[in-house]
């Protein structure tokens, strides 16, 4: 690929707080966290002429947000000398937006695309409003109101972060055995077909 000699080290700044406590001789544990991570000189594909031979080049073209909360609630179900049951559920929440752009990154050509103000993974597309019934053709938004569907009618209708996610996970000990059941999930987010 094409070098950038002006290309530098991403920078991230990060804080969380967090709170942690043990109930009814440690059977119950609490974890919670909130964190803020924000990055700096963001490592993204810039454009270049077609005429250089290559398509892009890695530049620090901008700046992203995280901020999210974490719960976690573990209980010992059943605590004997040969047998011990133990249940963790999880349930995480992460708000990503582009803070800074200084570049468009992405073409007409995929559904995702980068912009200033909304989440990585945005995806700009043609909205759907249903099919002609009596032609049987796909009916999308006409946003800007000419008559054609056009490049600029693609707005952003929703992003691939989930509203939340996590896990809910048992473990069992018996004897010199061990059985590990974890389900992962995840809820609100949206799905590029």
């Amino acid at each position: 690929q094409l070098g950038n000699p002006d290309l530098k080290w991403e920078t991230t700044r990060q804080w969380n707080v967090g709170l942690t406590t043990s109930l009814f001789k440690e059977h119950i544990d609490l974890e919670l966290n909130y964190y803020n991570k924000y990055t700096y000189d963001l490592l993204l594909p810039k454009a270049v002429p077609g005429k250089t031979g290559f398509t892009s080049i890695v530049d620090n073209s901008g700046e992203i947000s995280n901020r999210g909360i974490e719960l976690a609630v573990s209980t010992l179900n059943v605590s004997r000398r040969k047998f011990n049951w133990r249940t963790t559920f999880t349930l995480a929440h992460n708000k990503n937006k582009i803070e800074k752009l200084t570049t468009d990154v992405s073409g007409n050509y995929t559904p995702f695309k980068l912009f200033e103000g909304y989440p990585l993974y945005s995806m700009w597309v043609y909205e759907y409003l249903g099919v002609d019934p009596q032609t049987g053709d796909a009916i999308y938004n006409d946003v800007k109101p000419d008559g054609k569907i056009t490049v600029d009618d693609k707005i952003v209708v929703g992003d691939a972060w989930p509203l939340i996610e996590g896990t809910f996970r048992n473990t069992l000990n018996i004897g010199a055995f061990n059985l590990d059941v974890n389900f992962y999930y995840k809820y609100g987010n949206k799905v590029f077909n």
